[in-house]
């Protein structure tokens, strides 16, 4: 969600979205995205009209949440961890059934609306079949050290 939208938790975005139909907007990664998903997914969810704005990749849809083009995404928490501990962009719920470790204090979507919003998403890496231990090794070392400074 932008800085300059009003509200303060899920109830209150869907109240203010609810209040200015066809008005409220989120960007995603593009038609398909897990982005994409979990906003259409939240629509049908918590009965509110949202407008979907795609954009090319996860930069430019959290781009246009900062530069104040459009009010809110369904970012992974990867993608935004950053984003949120810093106070650019604040994180009004999460989509798993449990808290994110990583986002502690911002609760689940599903228990701010009594709902069964609930939506994971996974990454995986992936090498040529009979690729050198020890390069699989280093690239699992690799990725988990970027991991570890997410947190």
């Amino acid at each position: 969600m932008n800085l300059s939208l009003p509200v303060n938790s899920v109830k209150e975005f869907i109240a203010y979205a609810n209040a200015n139909p066809g008005k409220v907007n989120f960007s995603h990664a593009g038609v398909g995205s897990s982005m994409s998903l979990s906003g259409e997914f939240f629509k049908l969810q918590a009965s509110v009209v949202l407008v979907f704005i795609p954009y090319k990749g996860t930069g430019p849809a959290q781009a246009a949440v900062l530069g104040d083009e459009v009010q809110s995404m369904f970012p992974n928490t990867q993608a935004a961890v950053s984003l949120i501990k810093g106070g650019e962009m604040p994180a009004l719920g999460v989509t798993s059934a449990a808290a994110d470790p990583l986002l502690p204090g911002v609760p689940t979507i599903a228990r701010e609306t009594g709902g069964s919003y609930v939506l994971n998403t996974w990454f995986g890496l992936f090498a040529p079949a009979k690729t050198l231990d020890r390069l699989v090794d280093a690239l699992n070392a690799d990725v988990n050290k970027m991991y570890e400074r997410r947190k």
